[in-house]
Formats: C-alpha cells, sequence, structure tokens
C-alpha cells in the first residue's frame, strides 16, 4: 500500500510517496532445516550470518570442549566457533564457501 505526505524541511514542503513493505519474518530456506538430533546429541548453529570459510572437523571426529569446529567470516572478520564440549562429531552439515544465517545447522555433537 503507498501513502503520500508532505515534508517540511528547512521551509522547503516536499511531498513524498511511501511504500509499507513486507515486515514478515524471512521465511526459512529449503534444505535447511535443523536435523532431529537423536537423544545424547547436540546441534551447533550458526551464531551470526556468514561464510564458511573453513570446516576444521570431520564426522567421526573426537572434540574437546573449546576445540574450533569451523570458521565463519562476517563483516570482513573471521569468527571461530568452538565445541561447546567434548564429544563426537557425529554430522557435519556445511562446506566451505557455503553462506549460513543465524540458527542455520553447522555440525552435530554427540556426547562421549
Amino acid at each position: 500500500m503507498k501513502r503520500r505526505f508532505r515534508v517540511r524541511v528547512n521551509g522547503q514542503v516536499f511531498e513524498v510517496e511511501v511504500e509499507e513493505v513486507d515486515t514478515e519474518p524471512p521465511r526459512e530456506r529449503p534444505g535447511r532445516r535443523e536435523p532431529l538430533p537423536s537423544s545424547g546429541e547436540e546441534t551447533i548453529s550458526a551464531p551470526l550470518p556468514g561464510l564458511v570459510v573453513e570446516v576444521r572437523v570431520r564426522e567421526g571426529e573426537e572434540v574437546e570442549a573449546g576445540q574450533v569446529l569451523l570458521v565463519l567470516e562476517a563483516m570482513k572478520m573471521e569468527n571461530e566457533i568452538p565445541s561447546p564440549r567434548a564429544g563426537r562429531v557425529s554430522r557435519v552439515l556445511v562446506r566451505p564457501g557455503e553462506a549460513v544465517n543465524v540458527g542455520d545447522p553447522l555440525v552435530v555433537l554427540e556426547a562421549r
């Protein structure tokens, strides 16, 4: 819907037309749904939007708490995504060069 308004700037009157934009939250991208973790699994999700620069773990690999799982580039900065706990990587859900949004699943960890 478009609406017209008169705006005064430094004594001059301007007529402007304003268009209402869709305010719905962004829709989920197809194929990007978070996998349902089984008992004892935890999905590590993207804390910020960015580009996967490097994946430092493989499926089946044992990791320690704080170990870097992957690196995301956001706003020209590289952000290391650490493991929140020790465990085994059961699934790696992203590849280098892939763009991710906040909340997108990255890695699934299985408890030791």
